[in-house]
C-alpha cells in the first residue's frame, strides 16, 4: 500500500485554518492586544457607558472633553480583583469509515480488553497517555487599575481642566489549549473537504496536544485636557504606551495515526516535544480628540481615537525533542534535538476609530446612558519581521447601556450591560468572518462617605463560542467575576466665573 501522492498532500495544505479564527492551534502573536480595558468604576456599573456619563478624573482615559465638568482638584485611584474560569469539551461524531476514532479521541475506551488479535489494524486504537479530550483551568488576579488627577484652571476667563494618569490600559493575559489537534488537521471542510482515500493510499496523521498562554500588561500614560464654552466641551488626550509579556507555546505529541481506505491505527513510533518560550516588551503612543454637548437633561459626546503604532519586540527560545522509533525489538530510536534562540521586532498599526455616546436625565435621581463604540478591528494591520503584513482580526461594533439611580444625598444605585465582540471568528462559524461576542452584565454603587467618594461594580463576563469541523465540535466557555474598587477625594472646590 503506497503513500499519498504528492499531489494528494498538496491538497491537505488547504486544511490550513483561517488566520482570524482560534482554530485547532495556532502560534502565539497577536492575542490580548484586542483587550482594551475600561477605566471609570463607575462608569462600569453602568454598562461601561462612559463617553456622555462620565464625570470624575478617570473619565481623562477615555473622553477628556468631560474633564471641563470638573470644578475642584480631585485625585483618583482604582483596583480590580478577578477570578476566571475558562474550559473546553469536545463531541466527536461517529466516522463512517474509522469507526473507532471518535472513541478514541475522546478517550472512552475505558477498561474494554483488546480483542485477541494479532492484526494491529483489527486491535482497539488506544491513546498512549491519560491526558483525555477536555479541559479546565481557574485562576485569580489582584491588579491596580487606574490612577488619575485632574486640575481645573481659568486661561483668560475661559476654564480649562488638566488631566494626568496612569493605568492598565490593555490587558494581554491570554490562554488557549486543545488535546486532540491533528496535522493534517481532520475534519476541516472549509474551503475544500478533505477526500476520502482510495483503497491504495495512506494518510500519515501527527496527533498532538497544544497549548499557547500568554500574561502580561500594557500600561498607559496620560495628560489630557478640556475645556469647556457655554455647554460645548472639546478635549484632547496622548498616551504613551508601555508593557510586557511573558510568551509561552507548547506541543506534546500524542501518537502517529495511519489512515487506509476504512481502517485506522495509532502508533507510538515518533514522539515529539517542543516549546518555544520568552518575553515580549511593547511600545507606542496614541491620541484622541473628544467633543461633549451638555444640557439639564441630555448630553451628547463623541470621542475620535487617532491612528497608532504598537511595536513589540521578541526574544524567545525553541527547544524540540523528536525520538523515533528504529527497532521495537532492541528498543533502539535515533533523537533529534533543535535549539534556537530568536529576537524580532513586530508593528501593530491600529486605524481610525470612533465612539459615540448619549446620556438621558428624565429626572434628577435617573440617568440612562448608551455607548457605541467602533472598533475597526478587522482594519488593524500586523507586520512580521520579515516584513510581511496581515490582517488577522475579524471586526464587531461594541454596544454598551446602563443607568444609574441616585437614592439619596451621597448614595446612588448601577446597572448595565454590554457586548464586547473579539478579535477571532468560531471555525467552522455559520457566518465567515462573525466575531464570537462576550456579554458582560454589571452592578455598582457610588457612595460619599465623608468626603470620600467610593465607588464599585460587579460585572459577569461570559464567553461562549464553538468550534465546529465535520469531525468534530469544541466547545468553548471563558467566564469572570470582577469587582472594582475606585476612590476619589476632591481637595477643595473651585468656583467658575
Amino acid at each position: 500500500m503506497k503513500r499519498i501522492c504528492a499531489h494528494v498532500a498538496a491538497a491537505l495544505t488547504l486544511l490550513t485554518s483561517f488566520a482570524f479564527a482560534q482554530g485547532a492551534d495556532g502560534t502565539l502573536a497577536l492575542q490580548g492586544l484586542d483587550q482594551r480595558l475600561l477605566l471609570d468604576v463607575r462608569s462600569r456599573g453602568m454598562g461601561g457607558a462612559v463617553l456622555a456619563a462620565g464625570k470624575n478624573a478617570s473619565v481623562l482615559f477615555v473622553n477628556p472633553a468631560s474633564l471641563a465638568g470638573i470644578s475642584s482638584i480631585e485625585l483618583r485611584v482604582a483596583g480590580i480583583g478577578m477570578t476566571t474560569s475558562q474550559r473546553q469539551t469536545q463531541e466527536w461524531v461517529p466516522n463512517r469509515l474509522y469507526t473507532g476514532l471518535s472513541l478514541m479521541m475522546e478517550d472512552k475506551w475505558g477498561d474494554i480488553n483488546t480483542p485477541a488479535t494479532t492484526d494491529p489494524w483489527e486491535q482497539l486504537q488506544k491513546p498512549f497517555d491519560t491526558i483525555g479530550p477536555n479541559w479546565s483551568r481557574k485562576n485569580n488576579q489582584l491588579r491596580p487599575l487606574s490612577l488619575a488627577l485632574a486640575m481645573p484652571v481659568q486661561i483668560a476667563e475661559i476654564p480649562v481642566v488638566f488631566g494626568i494618569g496612569g493605568s492598565r490600559a490593555i490587558d494581554l493575559d491570554h490562554f488557549f489549549q486543545n488535546n486532540n489537534v491533528t496535522d493534517p488537521l481532520l475534519g476541516r471542510y472549509r474551503p475544500t473537504p478533505i477526500r476520502e482515500l482510495t483503497a491504495s493510499e495512506t494518510l500519515r496523521v501527527r496527533w498532538y496536544q497544544f497549548t499557547r498562554k500568554r500574561e502580561g500588561s500594557i500600561w498607559g500614560v496620560t495628560p489630557a485636557v478640556g475645556v469647556s464654552f457655554s455647554g460645548l466641551s472639546i478635549g484632547a488626550s496622548g498616551t504613551y504606551y508601555t508593557g510586557s509579556s511573558d510568551d509561552v507555546e507548547q506541543r506534546l505529541d500524542r501518537g502517529f495515526l495511519t489512515f487506509s481506505y476504512n481502517r485506522f491505527r495509532i502508533q507510538d513510533t515518533v514522539k515529539y516535544a517542543s516549546a518555544r518560550t520568552g518575553s515580549s516588551t511593547y511600545s507606542g503612543f496614541g491620541g484622541t480628540l473628544a467633543v461633549k454637548f451638555e444640557q439639564p437633561r441630555f448630553s451628547v459626546a463623541a470621542t475620535l481615537q487617532l491612528p497608532y503604532t504598537l511595536k513589540r519586540k521578541y526574544t524567545r527560545t525553541f527547544r524540540s525533542t523528536e525520538s523515533v522509533l528504529i527497532n521495537r525489538a532492541s528498543d533502539s530510536s535515533v533523537t533529534t534535538t533543535i535549539n534556537l534562540d530568536d529576537t524580532g521586532t513586530e508593528n501593530i498599526r491600529y486605524p481610525l476609530t470612533y465612539s459615540l455616546g448619549v446620556l438621558l436625565k428624565p429626572s434628577d435621581r435617573w440617568a440612562i446612558a448608551f455607548d457605541y463604540d467602533v472598533r475597526r478591528l478587522d482594519r488593524v494591520e500586523y507586520t512580521l519581521n520579515d516584513g510581511t503584513m496581515s490582517r488577522p482580526w475579524v471586526d464587531g461594533a461594541s454596544f454598551r447601556v446602563g443607568a444609574e439611580y441616585s437614592c439619596c444625598d451621597g448614595l446612588a444605585l448601577r446597572a448595565g450591560y454590554r457586548e464586547v465582540p473579539q478579535a477571532f471568528s468560531p471555525d467552522g462559524a455559520a457566518l465567515i468572518g462573525d466575531p464570537a461576542v462576550m456579554t458582560v452584565l454589571s452592578f455598582g454603587a457610588g457612595l460619599n462617605l465623608l468626603g470620600i467618594e467610593i465607588d464599585a461594580a460587579y460585572e459577569y463576563a461570559n464567553l461562549k463560542y464553538q468550534d465546529l469541523w465535520q469531525s468534530n465540535v469544541n466547545y468553548n466557555t471563558l467566564t469572570q467575576h470582577r469587582v472594582m474598587l475606585e476612590f476619589g477625594y476632591k481637595l477643595f472646590e473651585e468656583t467658575k466665573q
